[in-house]
């Protein structure tokens, strides 16, 4: 079960999603290594714990009827003249049915289903910004040094000011230490909030 977790951590897409399956499917057999990883050092690693965890534990149903809910809007909406489906509107219906619940969910399909469609991805990143908090911090830092998405990135950072994070100043900096060793650089915005 740790390889399958290891390639969780590192895979993105549907390569993600069957290492996903595979944990959830194996419960007890995961919930072991999901457990030991709630200290790992990788932000990617904590998240995809405590979210299996919270899958395992009894909040799969309410995360799966969100993921089906956001699914299956555009088909239900391909016949109406709206087109894509409108961000502000499943922001509130997200609120409205799931309150919270949804936060580390979200925040995790960002970084490992890259390919979401804008209105998706804007949706999701305006659910965390109106219910920010520091846990978010670091996954939504990741995301936005990753996004290639101005728009995206832009979100993101306002979801990491909405935080009021005090330690932002070390997540910002163990980030720039990370993107160092990935050759790359914290995008200027976020680089700007780091204090000298």
């Amino acid at each position: 079960m740790a390889d399958i977790f290891q390639h969780a951590v590192g895979d993105s897409g549907k390569a993600y999603l069957d290492a996903e399956a595979l944990l959830i499917t194996d419960g007890a057999t995961s919930v072991p290594v999901l457990k030991a990883n709630l200290g790992n050092p990788d932000v990617v690693a904590r998240l995809v714990s405590r979210t299996l965890l919270a899958w395992i534990g009894g909040q799969g149903p309410r995360f799966r009827a969100a993921l089906d809910y956001l699914e299956g809007l555009p088909k239900r909406l391909e016949r109406t003249p709206v087109g894509n489906p409108p961000v502000r509107g499943v922001v509130a219906y997200l609120h409205q049915n799931f309150g919270a619940e949804l936060v580390d969910l979200l925040a995790l399909r960002l970084l490992k289903e890259p390919d979401w469609p804008d209105w998706k991805r804007n949706s999701a990143l305006l659910y965390l910004r109106n219910h920010a908090s520091a846990s978010l911090t670091e996954p939504l830092i990741r995301f936005a040094s990753l996004t290639t998405n101005e728009q995206a990135r832009d979100l993101a950072f306002d979801a990491i000011v909405a935080a009021n994070d005090k330690d932002l100043q070390a997540k910002l900096r163990a980030e720039d230490v990370w993107l160092r060793t990935q050759k790359r650089a914290l995008p200027p915005k976020l680089g700007a909030l780091m204090k000298p």
